[in-house]
């Protein structure tokens, strides 16, 4: 009879162990700041609620549904949405590991753009993509701001360049004119003075 007390408490602490995990994972999954979508094939089967907000979607409008097909059609350097995110999702199921910039489009239909990273995984016997987005929207007005301001700095010293050269050439040309006004105003008296010398 002890034997199935202590079969018992032994089930119990693994099952409040396992319950411990669950919650553990569930927290790190819910509480990211990047959208984390499981997916099986190229369809999304899960998501945490950063996913919702980022996409303005509810979850079950996410559920079932291709998170490329929340993309433009063309991405910012030209390829197709379709075609590059089924090659990248190909490359992903066969191991090779993806991180890329993509850009999606909120439910309004304003876009933001991303950082994915894609990761085959395996799940209860079938192979998963675990998909993690950023959006990293505020970071690329950043970089763009910088790039202008960058740009705007270059031409402000461009003119600057110009100025100083401009500046040194009205000096030369100031010296020459002063030099010819010397020679030719100023030595002709001094050597006139030199002839009549004064008494």
């Amino acid at each position: 009879m002890w034997g199935f007390v202590r079969d018992i408490s032994r089930r119990k602490e693994a099952e409040k162990a396992l319950k411990v995990e669950e919650l553990k994972y569930k927290i790190l999954f819910e509480s990211s700041n990047d959208a984390i979508l499981l997916m099986k094939d190229d369809y999304c089967i899960d998501c945490n609620t950063k996913t919702w907000e980022m996409f303005g979607r509810t979850k079950k409008q996410m559920i079932g549904q291709k998170p490329f097909m929340f993309s433009p059609r063309l991405q910012s350097d030209g390829s197709d949405s379709n075609q590059a995110a089924t090659d990248k999702i190909q490359a992903a199921m066969n191991g090779n590991f993806q991180f890329f910039e993509w850009r999606y489009y909120h439910s309004e239909g304003t876009f933001f753009d991303a950082e994915v990273s894609l990761n085959c995984i395996e799940f209860e016997g079938e192979h998963l993509l675990q998909c993690i987005i950023r959006d990293i929207t505020a970071r690329k007005q950043f970089e763009e701001e910088a790039r202008k301001k960058s740009k705007d700095l270059e031409d402000v010293n461009a003119a600057l360049r110009v100025l100083l050269k401009q500046r040194e050439k009205d000096r030369e040309e100031l010296e020459e004119l002063v030099l010819q006004n010397v020679r030719e105003l100023i030595l002709p008296y001094i050597d006139k003075l030199k002839r009549h010398k004064l008494d």
